[in-house]
């Protein structure tokens, strides 16, 4: 509870008595949530890179490796341009679940990368009148996630989870 009557009840403030693992806050059904958008997201974005490999690479298979080559080529590219970003969202998850600050950083360069596709396929819309409905359905779709991201790991309380405590680290240095 907070001691200070000119606070507002909104702001939650820690003392040593509520750390909980080394933790200034305990640990909030926020960062679970925004977690689990991001294994979702990998993971999905992980299926999707797999069939368009397996579907794209398979028809060379079956006849001679050398009839067509540029399709190898073609599974590079999409793996590289689809399965990246999954791995990124995976990781992300991990780290945000682990309450890591690595993954915090992580979130904040994943949802900026996603936040930049956003306003690029919203452009896209804006400029081509041909493609304006799906372009801009697209990259306002897209900027949900930067939106979430920015919304929930800036507040302070959220923050909080991925600091340890300042003593005990000072602690462990100097064992």
């Amino acid at each position: 509870m907070n001691d200070n009557p000119y606070s507002s009840p909104q702001v939650e403030t820690f003392n040593k008595a509520e750390q909980v693992d080394g933790r200034k806050s305990p640990p909030s059904g926020m960062v679970l949530a925004v977690a689990i958008v991001n294994f979702i997201l990998g993971g999905l974005g992980l299926l999707c890179t797999g069939y368009s490999v397996l579907f794209t690479v398979r028809p060379a298979v079956g006849s001679s490796p050398f009839a067509q080559p540029g399709m190898w080529f073609i599974a590079l590219v999409v793996m590289c341009l689809y399965g990246l970003p999954s791995v990124g969202f995976v990781l992300t998850g991990i780290g945000l679940l682990y309450r890591k600050q690595w993954g915090r950083i992580l979130a904040f360069v994943v949802a900026g990368l996603m936040g930049l596709l956003g306003l690029w396929n919203i452009g896209i819309g804006l400029r081509n009148t041909n493609e304006l409905i799906p372009s801009v359905n697209t990259g306002l779709i897209l900027l949900l996630y930067p939106l979430m991201i920015f919304i929930v790991l800036l507040q302070r309380k959220y923050a909080n989870e991925f600091v340890k405590v300042l003593q005990e680290a000072e602690e462990g240095l100097h064992e």
